[in-house]
Order: structure tokens, then sequence, then C-alpha cells
């Protein structure tokens, strides 16, 4: 008599958003993000150059958003200039 063969289940891994960016100042992988969730506050920090941002944060922010609100402040300090 035959055995049955059994399906395998293949579980494919949730991609991960990442928690280290690039600077828009100096082009290097080294900007982190920090959410304090007790006093609502984002603080956007380059380890290579310095360039920092710190700015009011909402309750479902997640780094990823406080990168890109990061981004554009830079870039809108750039066009200013």
């Amino acid at each position: 008599m035959g055995r049955r063969k059994t399906r395998k289940i293949v579980v494919k891994p949730k991609p991960k958003l990442p928690t280290i960016f690039t600077c828009p100042a100096c082009g290097k992988k080294a900007v982190r993000v920090e959410i304090s969730r007790v006093n609502n506050v984002a603080k956007v920090k380059c380890g290579n150059c310095g360039l920092e941002k710190e700015f009011k944060a909402h309750p479902l922010m997640e780094p990823i958003d406080a990168y890109g609100e990061f981004v554009d402040a830079y870039a809108s300090m750039e066009n200013e200039e």
C-alpha cells in the first residue's frame, strides 16, 4: 500500500520596516529615530554629521513616519537657502 504525501506549509516572513535610515545631508546610513510615547515627541538624529530634529509625534506615528517628516523638514530648509 502506498503512503500519502503530506504537503509542506511554507510560511513567508513578513517584511520588516527599517530602523536605521540614510541621512539627507551626509548620505551615510546613520539616522536613528526615537519616539517618546509619554511626551509625544519624536527625535531624529544622524550619528555621523549630528543633524538633529525634534518634533511633536502623534500616537500612531512609526519611525518611518518620523523619518519622512525629518527629510521633508531638511528639504524645506535647503529650499529656503
